[in-house]
């Protein structure tokens, strides 16, 4: 895999889940978060968004590439979703933010996994 390869297949995923008016860059120089193979950081107020891959992408299968660009950029579509669970910090018990929080993060990470397998399955068949 190549850097190349890789912004192309965001450009092209962008395209095919409609999201071509965000201004999505690969960020090379910026390391994912801990523990994972990419991350995406966005804007909280424009359709704005960096893309960041782990330093091993050169080693990955196209297929495990492209379900990971997806789920990625599916986090775009999530934003404004993850604002509104945010914004419950400030008017809840915090023990109880903490506990929403962290099975929010778990079954948004699993939907948006499962929906990024669909996607490149019924593309790629």
């Amino acid at each position: 895999m190549t850097k190349g390869k890789v912004e192309r297949l965001v450009r092209d995923w962008q395209k095919r889940l409609k999201l071509d008016h965000w201004d999505v860059k690969v960020d090379w120089s910026r390391s994912p978060r801990e523990d994972c193979y990419a991350t995406t950081f966005r804007r909280n107020q424009y359709d704005i968004a960096e893309l960041c891959f782990d330093s091993e992408y050169k080693t990955w299968a196209s297929d495990f590439t492209e379900k990971l660009i997806v789920h990625e950029l599916l986090h775009l579509l999530t934003r404004d979703l993850d604002r509104v669970v945010n914004d419950l910090e400030e008017v809840m018990h915090l023990e109880t933010f903490r506990l929403l929080d962290k099975r929010y993060e778990h079954e948004i990470e699993g939907v948006v996994d499962r929906l990024a397998s669909c996607f490149v399955e019924a593309v790629n068949g």
